[in-house]
């Protein structure tokens, strides 16, 4: 009833979708279940959620989101197995690439970072070295003067 109060109102049983894909099913979809597998069909025909939802035997779809499914139910058998695991075979090569891509960005962002970091550290370093530096030649001078005073100037007694 919520579902039909929410403006779902095609439905489509999970049977249609699942049932005539099983004979050819690749064995890295049979672990799905029913509603995990149709979930993943409706998100790689590109579907977006807010425009159906999975109820317990049926998948609801609001008014006109149910179009690329329809094409491909529509399908002779054989067909319609072959081009829904290329559709969801396609999907898989399309995330395995963002993943790449987003892994090689967080990579730069992470390279860029670290590389900021260990410039400023260098550079407090070296700011620190030479105010050690300064120190001990200031040091220096300051013996060396007190040596010169020393010599030339008489001493006190």
């Amino acid at each position: 009833v919520d579902v039909m109060h929410a403006a779902f109102p095609n439905k489509v049983p999970y049977e249609i979708v699942y049932d005539r894909v099983v004979p050819s099913m690749p064995e890295k979809y049979k672990p799905l279940s029913r509603r995990e597998f149709l979930a993943r069909v409706m998100t790689t025909l590109l579907v977006p959620e807010e425009k159906w939802c999975l109820g317990e035997t049926k998948l609801f779809l609001k008014a006109g989101s149910s179009l690329e499914l329809e094409d491909l139910i529509a399908l002779p058998d054989e067909e319609y197995g072959e081009a829904l695991f290329k559709h969801l075979d396609l999907a898989e090569k399309k995330m395995a690439a963002a993943k790449s891509i987003i892994l090689a960005m967080q990579a730069f962002v992470y390279r860029a970072r670290f590389l900021r970091v260990r410039r400023g550290a260098r550079t407090i370093q070296r700011i620190w070295k030479a105010i050690k530096l300064r120190r001990v030649w200031r040091a220096a001078a300051e013996r060396l003067l007190e040596e010169r005073r020393g010599r030339l100037a008489p001493k006190r007694e």
